[in-house]
């Protein structure tokens, strides 16, 4: 079960990773864009960009992290519960 945990963390992780690629890539091309005079696009890849640290700092994420790890913590008794029935 642990192993199972682990793995879906580390997805979390890479996606988390992926976000976050593609937000520094927004970031450089709105770089390209306020190059070129065109801000109005820059603004909006700007915006895009802010998504991903938004979702990662905010506190309803943190909310919903904090639930679930009471919800894992219920599953992890319950499952040493039933183990010691057998």
């Amino acid at each position: 079960m642990q192993e199972h945990f682990n793995s879906v963390e580390r997805t979390c992780i890479v996606f988390l990773q992926s976000e976050l690629d593609i937000a520094f890539g927004f970031l450089r091309l709105a770089e390209v864009e306020t190059g070129s005079g065109n801000t109005s696009h820059a603004d909006e890849l700007i915006a895009k960009a802010s998504n991903p640290y938004k979702a990662t700092v905010s506190r309803e994420f943190e909310e919903e992290r904090q639930v679930l790890r009471e919800r894992l913590h219920l599953l992890q008794d319950a499952i040493r519960t039933v183990a010691r029935r057998r």
